[in-house]
This record gives structure tokens, C-alpha cells and sequence, in this order.
């Protein structure tokens, strides 16, 4: 049964109650995804007006963005189709749909987090020219790549095009609560990589501010840009948390909620934390002194 409408009102987008949360899913979603393109605008502007020109890093966070928005929309129709919805409520067609969807979008979620990987390490290639640090950040790029292509096979090869929540017929009928400890063991796999991979990043600028002769508030201000990407490690442990407590929910379209809600911040953080190096107190430092330490020390001189 619906909500109570009062005569002469429209009834509303999303209910929010104990069997339907997918409203949540929607405004964290659109708010993210807002926050992300207000990011690229601004990033766009410093690029065409203020910094030109345009470098590699700035084209691979657009492409991105673009992932992020087909992402977004999957989970949009996903919500449409029942998803965040108590299971009791759903046809078993209804549930097939919004698996797939779900699928779908884990994938392109996992790819909008790479890509800005590729991001940052784009940016660590500008910023130096020294050979060392260079094989260090094509190698950090390999080691993501690495991460990125089997995480996304384990999710997508599965029975029946990953479907835990399948309650009845079909070949994978006896063996739910099996698919769901080996899909949450696939997800552990991918965070325990995912946070890896970060850390080695922020290892990376570490290392490349270590040899600057500057100032140490320089060097404060140009590491926090950096320093910006690891809260991103937080929202994986927060995803992968919820996620275990969902594998063992009897409403499975209801308790995943959460979980989505935070890899939705991851996604859009992680957009949001490439642009940071567009800022003022960014370019402001690099311009001033990675410039003047060109061909001394790690040999920075290329301003973002």
C-alpha cells in the first residue's frame, strides 16, 4: 500500500520508510554527482582561462566523470525498478532487473575509481621529469590496472550474471547463501587492493616532496592536495562494513542500502579530490617552487 496523499497533492518521488530507503540512494547520488561536475567546471575554467592548457591528467578526469554520470544513471533506474525496496515487495523480474543494474554500475563504479588513479599518477608524471620517480609512477599504474581489470571479471563472471538475491528456479537455486560468502570474499579482495593502491599513491608524493628544498609550509601545502585523496581509504572500510551485514540480511534489496550510499561518496570523492589540484594553494606553490627547484632535487618543473 502507498503513502496517504491528501486530496489535491501529488503523491511523492520516493517514500521513506521501514521497506522502501531508495530515496536515500537517489539524493546521496545526485548530490555526489553534482559536487563532482561543480569540481570539473572549475577545473575546466583554471584550464581554459587561467592555466592553459589542457594535459592528459585533465582529459582522463574527464573521461572520469563521464563514467561516473552512466554509473549514476544505472543506480537512478535501479531505484525506479524497486531497488532499496523490501524484497517482499518485488516480483522475481523486478529483482533480476535491478541485479543486473546493480552489476552493471558496481563495475562502473570500480572504473570511475581507477581512472582517477590514473588521475593522480598522471599528475605525479607532470610534475616531474626525474626518470626514477617517472618508473615509479608507471609502475603504481600497472600495479592498478592490475587491480582494476580482475576486480571487475570477478564481478561480472558469476552465476547467472550475479544474482545472490535469486530466491527460486533457475540453476543457482540451492547454492544462495554460497554465492554470497564467495561475492562478499571478491569484495574484500578488491578493498584490500583498492586500499592498497591508495596508499602507495600518497607513498608517491611522499616521496616526491621529500628531496625539495622549500620551506616545510610549502611543502604542507602542496602534500595536503595529496593528503586530500585519503579519506577515500575511510569510505572503502565503511562500503565493505555495510556490505558484510547486507550478505547476511534476509531483505537483501533493503539492507544494501548503506552500502551503496557509501560507494556512491567513494565515487564522487574521488572525482572531487583530482580537481583539488587545480585549486589556488596548489598552483600557487608548485609555480613557485617546484619551478625554481628545476633540475635540483627530484627535479620538479612543471606546474600542474
Amino acid at each position: 500500500m502507498g503513502p496517504y496523499v491528501p486530496p489535491g497533492q501529488s503523491p511523492p518521488f520516493q517514500v521513506v520508510d521501514d521497506l522502501h530507503h531508495g530515496a536515500l540512494i537517489i539524493i546521496t547520488a545526485a548530490l555526489g554527482l553534482v559536487v563532482s561536475l561543480v569540481c570539473l567546471l572549475i577545473r575546466l575554467y583554471v584550464r581554459l582561462a587561467l592555466s592553459p592548457p589542457f594535459a592528459y591528467d585533465d582529459y582522463v578526469l574527464l573521461g572520469a566523470t563521464v563514467v561516473a554520470i552512466a554509473q549514476s544513471t544505472l543506480i537512478f533506474e535501479a531505484v525506479s525498478q524497486g531497488f532499496g525496496t523490501s524484497i517482499g515487495l518485488l516480483a522475481q523480474e523486478q529483482i533480476n532487473r535491478i541485479q543486473t543494474l546493480i552489476t552493471i554500475s558496481d563495475i562502473l563504479y570500480l572504473i570511475t575509481v581507477y581512472v582517477s588513479k590514473c588521475c593522480v599518477v598522471g599528475i605525479y608524471l607532470r610534475l616531474t621529469p626525474q626518470k626514477t620517480h617517472n618508473r615509479i609512477s608507471w609502475a603504481t599504474l600497472l600495479l592498478c590496472t592490475l587491480w582494476i581489470i580482475p576486480s571487475t571479471l570477478i564481478l561480472a563472471v558469476n552465476c547467472e550474471m550475479n544474482r545472490p538475491w535469486k530466491t527460486s528456479g533457475g540453476q543457482c537455486r540451492n547454492l544462495v547463501r554460497k554465492k554470497k560468502k564467495k561475492k562478499l570474499a571478491r569484495w574484500e579482495f578488491i578493498t584490500a587492493m583498492d586500499i592498497l593502491t591508495e596508499l602507495i599513491l600518497f607513498a608517491l608524493a611522499v616521496a616526491l616532496l621529500q628531496g625539495l628544498f622549500m620551506p616545510l609550509k610549502r611543502k604542507l601545502q602542496i602534500g595536503s592536495a595529496f593528503l586530500f585523496r585519503l579519506p577515500l581509504i575511510i569510505f572503502t572500510i565503511f562500503h565493505i562494513y555495510t556490505l558484510k551485514g547486507h550478505y547476511h540480511s534476509p531483505d537483501p534489496t533493503l539492507s544494501i542500502v548503506t552500502s551503496k550510499i557509501w560507494s556512491q561518496v567513494e565515487l564522487n570523492y574521488a572525482l572531487t579530490a583530482c580537481s583539488v589540484f587545480c585549486l589556488r594553494p596548489f598552483m600557487a606553490a608548485v609555480s613557485t617552487n617546484y619551478v625554481a627547484e628545476c633540475g635540483v632535487g627530484v627535479g620538479v618543473c612543471a606546474a600542474v
